[in-house]
């Protein structure tokens, strides 16, 4: 019976700690502000900010972002 509220406890606090890593999102668009575009509205529907990570291009633009918790600064 140890053993299962012990590893109840290590499964519960392993799951706490990366819920806290960032989350990358992706697009793919045509161009740079469409693809932008898209990263902000995903950004948006889950409530967070982004931060562009990258984009490069080959006949698409691909774009990865990284979302952060919106700051006051940002909710205006």
């Amino acid at each position: 019976m140890n053993t299962i509220c012990s590893l109840i406890v290590v499964v519960a606090l392993s799951l706490l700690s990366f819920s806290s890593v960032a989350k990358t999102i992706t697009a793919v668009g045509s161009t740079i502000d469409s693809t932008e575009k898209e990263i902000s509205l995903q950004a948006e529907k889950q409530g967070k900010s982004y931060k562009i990570l990258g984009a490069f291009f080959k006949n698409r633009v691909y774009m990865i972002a990284k979302l952060t918790p919106v700051s006051k600064n940002d909710a205006s």
